[in-house]
């Protein structure tokens, strides 16, 4: 009686060692699977990323050449009106200083115009940094 109960529990146990292999080939087979796409998501967010970023700096280059041309036009402006000034009297002595109330700036001295000058131009850097940032800005909000 016990050879037949070991014949039909050996019997068992091979069928679920066969169902034991059979579910991990299957299991294997659905990783491998998942593997696959995952690869090849993970790919195409990759290359997608890529083109992205590669927009986005053509995009920033043209805003930076842009607002590059912009302060060396700034720059020209301000050494031709340095140039203009240097050529101005210096300033008025102490006792001549009342004479000049109500003054245009045509009565400013040399310092005094190349101060304001300078204050002018670095206003104007100022304002093509800013426009620049606001134009990166939307440019990057667009895409």
């Amino acid at each position: 009686m016990f050879g037949f109960v070991a014949k039909y529990a050996l019997a068992g146990m091979a069928a679920l060692l066969a169902l034991a292999l059979l579910a991990l080939g299957v299991q294997s087979y659905r990783l491998k699977s998942l593997q696959a796409s995952t690869a090849q998501a993970l790919t195409e967010a990759s290359e997608k990323a890529r083109t992205q970023e590669s927009e986005w700096q053509a995009t920033l280059s043209k805003v930076r050449n842009e607002k590059d041309a912009e302060l060396r036009s700034v720059a020209a402006a301000r050494d031709a009106a340095l140039a203009s000034v240097r050529n101005r009297r210096p300033r008025l002595p102490e006792a001549s200083r009342p004479a000049c109330e109500g003054a245009t700036g045509r009565e400013l001295s040399n310092r005094d115009a190349e101060a304001f000058v300078g204050l002018a131009a670095r206003a104007d850097e100022l304002r093509a940094e800013l426009a620049a940032c606001y134009r990166r800005e939307d440019a990057i909000a667009a895409q």
